[in-house]
């Protein structure tokens, strides 16, 4: 009569069968071995390579969650356990674990955000060449959007007609170019305080 029967050798399940338990093998990795009658069903459950241990008395495969605490398997990179469950690490987890780091980002209240440039510095991401680039590309950007503010038609057509206001206008452009020429441009601008 055919039986259902798993050959286990070192605690290593190395084979499951459906056949004669007594039958003699001609593969000599499993004539050494313990031959153990399970259900029919564990035939599909078993995987052979794995310790015995793993399984339950009914052949049904224990959860990694269980086999991590147990200390039989250790806990696979970017999963953690919750609970009952093994899961996948978020995004944020896998950041915050040095495992998938979103350069350019921190985490702030479970969510990113951008890291600002001295920050980026301070943490390695960017080396000083970067940084004073990053600098000088922001400051160019809020310099070419303020002069950009006093170019707008309606300033343009005010100056026209209005000389008190064209003398103003002319102050703030100046003023602006002028930042250029400070000593700490871009890394320490100083903006004019009617900006």
């Amino acid at each position: 009569m055919a039986t259902a029967f798993l050959t286990i050798h070192g605690g290593i399940i190395n084979g499951a069968h459906h056949g004669d338990i007594g039958a003699v093998f001609c593969d000599p990795c499993h004539e050494d071995c313990e031959r153990v009658e399970v259900p029919f069903e564990a035939l599909g459950n078993v995987v052979p390579g794995e310790p015995a241990e793993w399984y339950t008395p009914e052949w049904e495969r224990r959860p990694n969650a269980e086999l991590v605490r147990a200390g039989a398997i250790g806990l696979p990179v970017g999963h953690v356990l919750d609970g009952d469950d093994l899961r996948p690490m978020t995004e944020v987890e896998l950041h915050e674990a040095g495992i998938k780091v979103r350069e350019g980002m921190k985490v702030v209240d479970g969510e990113f955000v951008a890291m600002p440039p001295k920050e980026q510095l301070a943490a390695g991401q960017i080396t000083e060449e970067g940084f004073a680039t990053l600098m000088l590309e922001s400051a160019e950007a809020e310099l070419q959007s303020r002069l950009a503010a006093l170019q707008t038609p309606e300033s343009l057509a005010r100056a026209e007609l209005d000389g008190d206001y064209a003398l103003e206008r002319r102050e703030k452009l100046e003023a602006l170019l002028a930042v250029r020429d400070q000593p700490g441009w871009p890394l320490d601008t100083r903006w004019p305080s009617w900006t």
